[in-house]
């Protein structure tokens, strides 16, 4: 028994299927996208699918968008400043205790100092 392919039955394109969850929400976007592209042609989409095309393609939505991804990667900096800060903090550290170490003073003269 065959089945036919009609305009209102398209072909079924074949996806890998999705390794992350990332991945699935794109292919479920993707997929809306399709859906609603298919609408559109036919003339048989909703006024609010219109409008959400329309709000998407708006220079305010990629201004938001484009601020979004600034203040992640602001995020993203800060945070990588922090870790360095800490690294360097380790570092000055174990540099003073060899100094200290290289100088003659031992450890009890550390642990006096700590007390003051």
């Amino acid at each position: 028994m065959s089945h036919k392919t009609t305009m209102e039955d398209p072909p079924r394109r074949h996806r890998r299927q999705a390794q992350t969850p990332e991945e699935r929400e794109n292919q479920l976007i993707s997929l809306a996208l399709d859906r609603v592209e298919e609408r559109m042609m036919n003339r048989t989409a909703t006024a609010q699918e219109y409008i959400q095309f329309i709000r998407m393609a708006s220079s305010k939505a990629r201004a938001e968008a484009d601020k979004v991804a600034l203040e992640l990667e602001l995020v993203k900096a800060k945070t990588e400043n922090l870790r360095m800060q800490q690294r360097n903090d380790e570092m000055f550290a174990n540099a003073l205790k060899a100094f200290k170490r290289y100088s003659g003073a031992s450890e009890d003269d550390d642990e006096e100092e700590e007390l003051y």
